[in-house]
């Protein structure tokens, strides 16, 4: 069953309290947010993937020196000094406190604030950016209207809205509500917006498979009762260790071929630009 708007406030609570001790050795959260609990290996091929996508959409933007972005969901800051290393003038805001604290103190020069994606306390037409990095798929379809709307609310005329979000609408995690590229699409032209682009990224053909292959053998040995399958189980970390960086160092030109050549709507997430072109 997946949880509510409430619930996910929790969720992010306590999430941010567990990962508070990771996050004083991994300043942005590159391998403690992107998938908690797996390997720096898998978070670092992450981040490639979406920060990839990111700059490739800040591209078509245009000239963005000295301009104004609003990151949504900052989360440890990752996006957000992302934006100020382009030359933006930063405000990122997040629900929990606690990070947005963390945040102030690591990352003087940006704007960090407490604030609800769907009570955004910003004057209409205030920024010429705004940036969602897996957030909005966070968010249950119910309040989703609700962000969409104060997204484009705070969002300048003729000026730029990127996302980078979930597509796998067959994910049964009930912290995810997914959509397709064309549903979010349709969400932001409802509130006056065109797409400008999309980009698909998180193919990862290999890893898929091999984290099948894993489930299965995991399977077989619980379902197995002999004392030498379970110490052979136990002694397979390093092993498995071993195979999962092959398989991520294979999956870098991979996923570039896969980006090339196959459609968008077969990745699990998508990275769209769109402009506001109504009021």
């Amino acid at each position: 069953m997946r949880k509510d708007y409430k619930d996910m406030q929790e969720y992010w609570e306590e999430f941010y309290k567990k990962a508070e001790e990771k996050l004083g050795e991994d300043g942005l959260g590159i391998y403690s947010v992107c998938y908690a609990g797996q390997s720096s290996w898998r978070n670092k091929f992450t981040d490639w993937l979406q920060n990839g996508t990111f700059q490739r959409l800040l591209n078509k933007c245009g000239s963005l020196e000295g301009k104004k972005a609003l990151d949504i969901g900052t989360g440890a800051g990752r996006w957000a000094t992302r934006l100020l290393e382009r030359g933006l003038k930063v405000t990122a805001i997040d629900s929990n406190e606690r990070i947005i604290e963390r945040n102030k103190r690591l990352f003087p020069e940006i704007d960090f604030r407490n604030m609800l994606i769907t009570a955004l306390g910003f004057e209409d037409n205030h920024f010429d950016l705004v940036t969602s990095v897996t957030v909005l798929h966070h968010i249950p379809y119910e309040k989703q209207k609700e962000a969409i709307r104060e997204i484009t609310r705070v969002t300048k005329q003729g000026k730029y809205i990127l996302i980078l979000e979930s597509i796998n609408t067959n994910s049964a995690l009930p912290t995810m509500f997914a959509n397709s590229p064309a549903r979010w699409t349709e969400l932001f032209g409802e509130n006056g917006c065109k797409k400008l682009a999309s980009v698909g990224h998180e193919y990862i053909p290999l890893i898929s498979a091999a984290s099948h292959l894993g489930h299965l053998r995991r399977h077989s040995v619980k379902t197995r009762a002999s004392t030498s399958a379970r110490e052979h189980h136990a002694a397979s970390p390093r092993l498995f260790r071993v195979a999962e960086t092959g398989i991520i160092l294979i999956s870098y030109p991979v996923e570039i071929f896969c980006q090339h050549i196959v459609p968008g709507h077969f990745a699990r997430q998508a990275g769209i630009l769109f402009q506001k072109t109504a009021l």
